[in-house]
């Protein structure tokens, strides 16, 4: 399990990339009627959400790897991580249900896409705050590097 933990950082940026990319398509599709538009969102997005599962995967093992240098206040930021993590996943996951929906059940009304689109922005804000928190994680207390020594 401990190779899993070393690729987190690895993994960690393809959901980043894949939904934002996801999201410049979406808004794209949204002012340009293209049917292969609509396809590619699907399969960005469907590609997003997969990649975050193996990015929380993978995040839940570097935890375990990092167990011996993690204090109560490294602890925090870890579970806010954790937890904004789990909430982006679960919120694009939502997405794509409800993308879903609007285009089985073929509803065309501008005010729904409208706000799909904010929602979908709204999930770019989760995903900065996540790669934020993670940040720090390890700019400010070196876990995953070198750099840290384990608490005594």
């Amino acid at each position: 399990m401990d190779f899993f933990g070393k690729i987190h950082p690895l993994i960690v940026h393809f959901p980043i990339t894949i939904l934002f990319f996801y999201t410049i398509i979406e808004v794209m599709a949204f002012f340009i009627k293209n049917e292969n538009l609509d396809k590619i969102t699907f399969i960005l997005l469907g590609a997003g959400i997969i990649f975050s599962l193996a990015a929380l995967f993978t995040g839940f093992n570097a935890v375990g790897l990092n167990k011996n240098y993690i204090g109560p206040y490294q602890n925090s930021y870890i579970n806010l991580h954790r937890t904004l993590a789990i909430a982006t996943g679960t919120y694009f996951l939502l997405i794509f249900i409800i993308k879903l929906y609007i285009v089985k059940k073929k509803i065309v009304l501008k005010q729904i896409k409208y706000g799909f689109i904010a929602l979908v922005i709204i999930g770019n804000i989760l995903i900065y705050l996540t790669g934020s928190s993670g940040g720090e994680l390890v700019f400010k207390f070196g876990l995953g590097t070198e750099m840290i020594k384990p608490n005594k």
